[in-house]
C-alpha cells in the first residue's frame, strides 16, 4: 500500500465522517472531520489524544511547539518519547 493509497482512503473516510457528523457536511472542514475520527479512535481518552498530537507535531517538524505542548501536558501525560 502506498502513501497515495492511504491518503486517498483517508479522504474517503473524512468525507463519510462529514456526512455522518454534520448537518451541512459541505461546510465542515476536513480537519473538523479528522478531529472527530481521531477522538473517536482514541476513545476520547485524553492521554491517547495527547500522544497523537505529540506525534503529529513531531512528524511535521514543529519541534518548538511540540516542546511547549509537552511541557504544558507533562503533569498529566503518561510516558511520551
Amino acid at each position: 500500500m502506498t502513501a497515495t493509497t492511504i491518503e486517498g482512503m483517508l479522504q474517503l473516510l473524512v468525507m463519510e465522517q462529514k456526512k455522518r457528523s454534520f448537518n451541512k457536511p459541505e461546510k465542515a472542514t476536513d480537519e473538523d472531520a479528522l478531529g472527530i475520527m481521531v477522538a473517536n479512535y482514541c476513545e476520547w481518552d485524553g492521554n491517547k489524544l495527547k500522544k497523537v498530537i505529540y506525534a503529529m507535531l513531531e512528524d511535521a517538524n514543529f519541534h518548538t511547539l511540540n516542546a511547549q505542548f509537552k511541557e504544558l501536558c507533562e503533569p498529566t501525560l503518561k510516558v511520551v518519547k
